[in-house]
């Protein structure tokens, strides 16, 4: 994956992406190119399996774990009012969201 991003000047994770779409199958595809879903629903539901796979498979499981960003979490709340993006972790905030929410009250010395 690497070698493809170096080759064709996209981020690895661009690569990625790209490479897990043609993890889709027929009928989530379809949904995909008529709009039903978005492609970041589509390439989480991969993302899901291909966890599910490890995990019964016994391997390491990939990726960050977002159970951190819960509805549990205490800036929750805040972030849910304040992020007006479509994509968004657990449909409470997107990243950038959080990330500002997280350091503002890092900033204000609570």
């Amino acid at each position: 994956m690497r070698d493809i991003a170096r080759r064709t000047g996209l981020t690895p994770s661009t690569v990625s992406y790209c490479l897990n779409l043609l993890r889709l199958d027929y009928a989530l595809l379809g949904k995909v190119e008529t709009g039903e879903i978005a492609s970041t629903k589509a390439i989480a539901s991969v993302r899901d399996n291909r966890q599910q796979e490890r995990e019964g498979n016994g391997q390491p499981l990939r990726g960050r774990p977002l159970a951190h960003f819960g509805s549990d979490h205490p800036l929750a709340a805040l972030v849910s009012n304040t992020c007006t993006h479509r994509h968004s972790y657990d449909g409470i905030g997107c990243g950038p969201c959080w990330e500002k929410t997280i350091r503002n009250d890092a900033a204000s010395g609570k």
